[in-house]
């Protein structure tokens, strides 16, 4: 009775526990910022119904693109934090700050972090009618026709920082162009609009080896087996390919018992089979993980990104 009569910021507090008492006792909403097709809304996916096995309630995905996912994530940010409205996002959510001017939220305060997902293997790709094949043609073409090459990416995320992050170490001009979705960003490639994106190794690969785009460089120090004779950046001497990964995040104020209950939940889900092959597949690394890592990554992420938007003097948003 008395919950139904306090105030409502008294109530949120005295009621929050009997939350979590039957959690959950209907279906969970998990809202991804992107649009569907995509590397993060197949993982997205596959993972919600894995969840949904140990949750024992249906695990639903909505796709609310826009914003580089700033719509999606005010949605969440604004539920009540009560477990049944999840946030699953990316990298773009550390790099949030970096690259914004006037931030609506604070990020790390308006949601609670619940478990890194996966991190996935990335390749700078061209366009199949770009007038060159590799990484070092590329600057010599970059070079020869400032601002005349494009390339695709969602907005404030690592594809921006992969070639703003170019643009300063090779003194050359490539004009960026934002979508609504990852998904969206690979078919521009794909089409010939824009000439230049950086894409999981997953999706790309097969494309590769039909010559329907060119790898150009890949991440890390190791050639993938997926795309042998694409080289590194370590080969090439590039330092500045940062790591893409996807996370999953509740409102603020989500109380320990929910995150708890959800992250093993995840934890859980990353054994399904179809789970292992899904991330296989995508060239992703499993990274389910505890709380305090997901929130440790962000900070870490959000603070070396700030420092290259302020070295690079890359314009904020």
């Amino acid at each position: 009775m008395f919950c139904r009569i306090a105030g409502f910021g008294l109530a949120l507090l005295l009621c929050a526990p009997a939350w979590s008492a039957d959690y959950p006792s209907k279906p969970v909403r998990m809202i991804i910022g992107f649009t569907a097709g995509g590397n993060t809304d197949i993982i997205g996916r596959v993972l919600a119904s894995a969840m949904q096995k140990k949750l024992g309630q249906p695990v639903i995905v909505e796709n609310r693109p826009g914003a580089t996912a700033g719509i999606a994530r005010e949605l969440v940010a604004k539920a009540a934090p009560d477990g049944y409205t999840l946030l699953s996002d990316t990298s773009s959510f550390a790099a949030y700050a970096a690259f914004t001017r006037n931030p609506s939220m604070d990020l790390q305060k308006a949601f609670t972090p619940i478990s890194l997902i996966s991190q996935q293997g990335g390749v700078i790709v061209a366009s199949a009618n770009a007038p060159f094949n590799t990484f070092q043609e590329m600057v010599a073409y970059a070079k020869a026709n400032p601002g005349k090459l494009n390339y695709s990416s969602i907005g404030g995320g690592v594809t921006l920082l992969h070639f703003e992050a170019i643009k300063v170490d090779y003194g050359i001009d490539i004009v960026g162009v934002t979508y609504k979705g990852s998904g969206d960003t690979y078919n521009a490639v794909l089409a010939g609009d824009v000439q230049l994106s950086s894409q999981s190794i997953g999706r790309v690969a097969a494309d590769v080896a039909n010559k329907r785009v060119k790898g150009i460089m890949v991440d890390g120090n190791k050639r993938y087996p997926a795309l042998p004779n694409t080289p590194t950046a370590a080969e090439i001497g590039f330092r500045g390919f940062y790591q893409s990964w996807q996370g999953l995040w509740g409102p603020a104020g989500l109380s320990p018992d929910i995150v708890r209950i959800i992250n093993a939940a995840v934890v859980d889900a990353g054994q399904v089979k179809e789970v292992k092959d899904t991330l296989e597949h995508l060239e992703a690394v499993e990274l389910l993980t505890s709380p305090e890592v997901l929130a440790q990554r962000v900070e870490h992420d959000s603070r070396e990104w700030t420092e290259l938007v302020r070295k690079a003097h890359i314009p904020l948003q």
